[in-house]
């Protein structure tokens, strides 16, 4: 999922445990804090001034984290960009982002009437 992402262009943003993954699989990204307030840029920031088109922020266990997490689900909808908050949804979708392109072609009218009608 996220190698596809990559692969369409998209500039990665994550927090340190993702950023961490990222880079070993050899892909770029900007590190971003996930503890708002702590450290800059914070994911809140890069949502604030509309840098990212898109998060996917799942739920986590601690307390703090849950607050975090709500506090940018919270300023995604707020600001109209998708968030995503499972993992299984967030690779339909970009499964889906990544066909979309291959799924529409436009044609001269000339060639629907020959398919349709035979003339």
């Amino acid at each position: 999922m996220i190698t596809a992402l990559a692969r369409m262009g998209y500039k990665l943003f994550a927090t340190e445990g993702t950023a961490a993954m990222i880079e070993r699989a050899g892909m770029p990204v900007q590190l971003t804090t996930k503890r708002i307030g702590r450290g800059s840029p914070d994911m809140l920031d890069v949502i604030l001034n509309g840098t990212v088109d898109g998060i996917i922020n799942t739920p986590g266990q601690a307390n703090k984290d849950i607050l975090d997490g709500l506090t940018i689900r919270r300023a995604a909808v707020e600001r109209g960009i998708p968030c995503i908050t499972s993992l299984d949804t967030a690779r339909t979708v970009v499964e889906a982002m990544e066909k979309a392109a291959a799924m529409y072609s436009v044609e001269p009218i000339q060639h629907y009437r020959q398919e349709t009608f035979g003339y």
